[in-house]
Order: C-alpha cells, then sequence, then structure tokens
C-alpha cells in the first residue's frame, strides 16, 4: 500500500467504492471475502495453500467462467473491505449468499484451501468459528481434507460433492 495514514487512504475512491459495495457480489465475492479474511487472520500464505486458491480460481464455478480481469478486479475490492472494514466483511458476508447451501459450500471451499484442521494456526481456526457463527452453519469436516466433501485435489477435478452437481449447478452468471 502507501506510507500514508489509513484515515488518508479510506478517502481514495477506490477505497469508496469497494466499500460502498460490501454488501454486494455475491457468492463469488464472498468465497473471495472469506478467503482474504483467512490470509489476515493466518498472515503468511504458504505456498500449498496459495497453489488451491489459484486453482479453486481456475477450475471451480463460478470462478473459472469469471474472466480474469474481472477476477483481479473482484479480489481487489474484496482487499480493501477485508483492509479497512475486517468486521463488517465478516458481518455482511450472509448477505452475499443466496441461501444456506451456498453458505455451507463456501466454508467447505475455504476449508478445501486452508487444509487440515492440524495444520491451521489458532486464528485460522478461530476465524473458522466466526464464519460457521456469523453464516449460521454447522460445517466440521474433521481434521483433513480427503474428509470434507469438497476437494480441490487435482485428480478430483474441481470442488463439487463426490456425487459430482448437475451442469444447471455449474451453469455461470458472466457472460462470456
Amino acid at each position: 500500500m502507501s506510507d500514508a495514514p489509513l484515515g488518508d487512504l479510506r478517502a481514495l475512491a477506490t477505497v469508496q467504492d469497494a466499500l460502498d459495495r460490501i454488501e454486494k457480489g455475491g457468492f463469488s465475492a464472498g468465497v473471495v471475502r472469506m478467503l482474504i479474511l483467512l490470509a489476515r487472520a493466518h498472515g503468511t500464505i504458504r505456498k500449498d495453500r496459495l497453489e488451491r486458491s489459484n486453482r479453486m480460481l481456475e477450475t471451480v464455478e463460478p470462478f473459472a467462467s469469471i474472466p480474469a480481469k474481472h477476477k483481479t478486479r473482484l479480489v481487489h475490492r474484496e482487499s480493501l473491505i477485508a483492509s479497512f472494514e475486517p468486521e463488517a466483511a465478516l458481518r455482511t458476508l450472509p448477505k452475499l449468499f443466496a441461501g444456506i447451501d451456498e453458505r455451507r459450500r463456501a466454508v467447505e471451499l475455504c476449508r478445501d484451501v486452508a487444509g487440515p484442521v492440524e495444520e491451521m494456526g489458532e486464528a485460522v481456526r478461530e476465524m473458522f468459528r466466526r464464519f460457521r457463527e456469523v453464516l449460521e452453519v454447522e460445517a466440521d469436516f474433521g481434521g483433513n481434507v480427503e474428509d470434507m466433501p469438497c476437494n480441490l485435489r487435482p485428480d478430483e477435478g474441481g470442488c463439487y460433492p463426490s456425487s459430482r452437481s448437475s451442469r444447471s449447478n455449474r451453469r455461470s452468471a458472466w457472460p462470456r
């Protein structure tokens, strides 16, 4: 960022625009925001988590259908929201998801990127607890990625329950 005080940066049009959209963006914005909040809680991003995150953004719908330029903007906007208003970013997550199924899927995607519970620090586990609380989901799939219904391992071909979602569930709202 800049050496300017946070208050000065808050006045920038791009920051204000992002904050004005804190309750908008849908599923993709919600998942990206959750991943950013997790990264901030962890403090660093390990290579394997970054690879899983990138794989998700490239292979899992709706992210795979979002043009690269739009993904970049989405990540930038959600980063600004998480940086300038982390509590509001968390509190407004429910408004980004259409219902309980999307909320569960969002937590599952984030758990898949985060990896095994035993490798998570206390701050990351606490952030997941807060996600479950604010999203009103009971999503605890054990300690291993393999125990979760959503897997981003390359051999699994994306993040869908083991029965694989139908084509209609994979449709994108993004223009091609």
